[in-house]
């Protein structure tokens, strides 16, 4: 929902938005009913969206490594269900 309303912001598209996941993108779909939905919404703003992304671990996470620098950084802490 946060990822969703800074994609849906001011400018209207998310070009430079990158939103991880730490489970897996299955995982992370069997664990939250509408998690299908904010992927659609937020590819259709123009973000990004990967999964199995150790947010502590940016600087070696495959695919994400490359994206940085990044201005700012918001943890959806704790991991939790």
């Amino acid at each position: 929902a946060l990822a969703s309303a800074w994609a849906a912001g001011p400018m209207g598209h998310a070009a430079a938005l990158t939103a991880t996941t730490y489970d897996s993108e299955e995982t992370f779909l069997s664990s939250f009913t509408k998690g299908r939905q904010s992927i659609n919404a937020l590819k259709a703003y123009g973000a990004q969206v990967l999964h199995d992304i150790d947010a502590r671990m940016l600087h070696t996470a495959d695919g994400v490594k490359i994206l940085g620098p990044f201005d700012c950084i918001i943890w959806n802490f704790p991991h939790t269900r």
